[in-house]
């Protein structure tokens, strides 16, 4: 039995909350801490629907100071749900307190920062994991899958796209703070990113514009070259309004087949000859998953398999070259 915590109580640590709490049999939620005691019993809205944790949770320990719970606490595995300019920070002191560790994504607002929770979680030998949720996506993997094993003819070339409103309900409005998220960029944009690191791999080099409009960097749209010349782009955009709601999918053409993930995370073959089927994937909580897996490496002794650190800190090199790229219209190299 693992002894957790989680630090932040917005939408992804309520999420997180509530998973752990379905987690009973491998972890025993013993504290929780965000600097808004009120946190707790107040629901939390996301870009896919308000989050709230409505079981009794007087028995477990509660703190405003991330610091005073690490030190009064002995605990097993911690959860960051922070902003992400305070990922590495609090990351890093779990790491120093003793505990492994769960923080969400982007994986820090700099590489520096990366590299940083990554050498301190090999120092001293705890598992670190970033939320790159899309990874345990089944919808996802979909495109991995054919990618890897060409059942569907040499890949040509691939779209993604990823659509919201401005997520104002953020603490302090952090995620309106470039300086602090990234905005659209490094917040929402680095979903796609990741896949695409995930299963193309880096690319040789990437061209970037973006939008400025409602926030800085509040869309984003890239090519990604490869050497072998597989094509690759993706946009972003949080600029849309609340009507709009949330959008996410991707087209992968390939040479007999083109492989759609729609709106609702169905996953659909488009053959050049012949009628569109259903790849049926399995519906998954993919946060859940995630935590399952390093939940797993922990209680095995292992190293995560899947969100590896390295990897998640190559996914947000890259979101930050194209970051680089729109703000000097310039094309950047990897």
């Amino acid at each position: 039995m693992l002894n957790c915590a989680v630090i932040g109580l917005g939408g992804l640590g309520k999420l997180h909350l509530n998973n752990l709490l379905s987690l009973e049999d491998d972890v025993k939620l013993v504290a929780l801490c965000d600097v808004e005691p009120d946190k707790l019993s107040k629901a939390q809205d996301t870009n896919q629907g308000v989050q709230e944790t409505k079981v009794d949770l007087s028995h477990i320990n509660f703190y405003t100071d991330a610091e005073e719970m690490l030190k009064k606490e002995e605990l097993d595995l911690v959860v960051v749900a922070l902003p992400t300019y305070l990922h590495a920070k609090y990351a890093i002191m779990a790491l120093e307190a003793g505990a492994h560790v769960f923080s969400e994504k982007p994986m820090a607002r700099t590489s520096e920062e990366a590299a940083k929770m990554i050498e301190t979680a090999n120092r001293l030998g705890k598992k670190l994991m970033i939320g790159q949720c899309l990874r345990f996506n089944k919808a996802c993997g979909a495109l991995k899958h054919f990618y890897e094993n060409g059942e569907l003819g040499k890949f040509v070339r691939a779209d993604f796209h990823r659509f919201s409103l401005v997520p104002v309900w953020g603490w302090d409005h952090w995620y309106e703070d470039f300086e602090k998220s990234g905005c659209a960029a490094l917040d929402l944009h680095v979903h796609d990113v990741d896949l695409i690191n995930w299963v193309f791999g880096l690319p040789e080099y990437v061209s970037s514009v973006a939008g400025h409009r409602r926030t800085p960097f509040e869309s984003i749209s890239t090519r990604y070259f490869y050497k072998d010349g597989t094509l690759v782009t993706a946009s972003c955009d949080w600029s849309f309004g609340n009507s709009f709601g949330f959008r996410r999918g991707y087209y992968a053409e390939f040479e007999n087949a083109t492989l759609e993930m729609k709106e609702n995370g169905e996953v659909k073959v488009h053959p050049i000859e012949g009628e569109t089927y259903d790849f049926k994937v399995d519906v998954v909580n993919p946060y859940l998953e995630e935590m399952k897996e390093l939940i797993s490496a922990i209680k095995e002794d292992r190293p995560v398999k899947v969100l590896v650190p390295e990897s998640t800190k190559q996914t947000l090199d890259l979101a930050l070259a194209e970051i680089k790229s729109a703000q000097t219209d310039e094309p950047v190299y990897l």
